[in-house]
């Protein structure tokens, strides 16, 4: 449970993509956070994910990391709602 999100919200992960799937066309998410991998083929993945579930009644926010070549723009025109990018990963 996200408790910073407050007492109707609730977070869940799913890196199934079968179940993630019926999760977002059951009705069962309002918003799916799509983090798109980095490297090639994780990133031609999610992309071809976001071809699958675009009709569903559920609104998609890309997360894509600052050196993808896919760009925000190529992701709305594909059917997410926004794109944002990963925070950065601090190295010691």
């Amino acid at each position: 449970r996200a408790s910073a999100l407050g007492p109707n919200c609730s977070v869940a992960l799913e890196s199934d993509k079968d179940r993630l799937k019926q999760k977002v066309f059951g009705g069962r998410a309002d918003v799916l956070l799509l983090d798109l991998g980095s490297n090639h083929s994780e990133l031609q993945q999610s992309v071809a994910l976001l071809n699958e579930i675009v009709d569903a009644p559920v609104l998609v926010v890309a997360m894509i990391d600052a050196s993808s070549r896919v760009t925000s723009t190529e992701l709305r025109k594909r059917g997410a709602f926004d794109c944002v990018r990963k925070p950065p990963v601090w190295s010691n």
